[in-house]
């Protein structure tokens, strides 16, 4: 994959997913 591409508000959102469902799982669902 070509990072030149890549959208830096991909990894905002990505990382917003996964705060979410860090918070959903009360961090117990947490890698």
């Amino acid at each position: 994959m070509d990072d030149d591409g890549w959208d830096p508000r991909l990894d905002w959102v990505l990382w917003e997913v996964e705060l979410l469902a860090w918070r959903e799982t009360g961090g117990d669902g947490a890698e």
